[in-house]
């Protein structure tokens, strides 16, 4: 792989890792066991994405915490539906973008965008 391509999954394994602890803390944040049960599955579903990544890449990312601590602020001025709609639309941007530009196997594009 090139270190474009890698660079570029690196970025998006960065993301999923963020995203992850980002349900995580709104999952805690929760005071609705319904809300709380499926953010920390969104979360779970998130590291799993994230597991696939490492494989490809072959190394272990930390979320990027900046961007942890803004979203949970935003859910907390917002609500969390606005926060988590927010992060949501800009991963779907950039798991796009990526399959654009990386993948190049039909296999590997339906699984970058297959949760568009």
């Amino acid at each position: 792989m090139d270190e474009t391509t890698r660079s570029k999954l690196l970025n998006l394994q960065r993301m999923e890792a963020t995203e992850a602890e980002v349900y995580r803390r709104l999952a805690k944040m929760q005071a609705d066991p319904m809300n709380r049960s499926i953010l920390e599955g969104i979360a779970l579903e998130e590291e799993r994405h994230e597991a696939v990544i490492e494989k490809m890449t072959g190394e272990p990312v930390k979320p990027n915490l900046g961007k942890v601590g803004r979203q949970v602020m935003l859910a907390r001025l917002f609500g969390f539906t606005f926060s988590v709609k927010m992060m949501e639309a800009r991963s779907k941007t950039l798991r796009r973008s990526i399959a654009n530009s990386v993948c190049t196997t039909s296999p590997m594009r339906r699984r970058l965008t297959s949760r568009t």
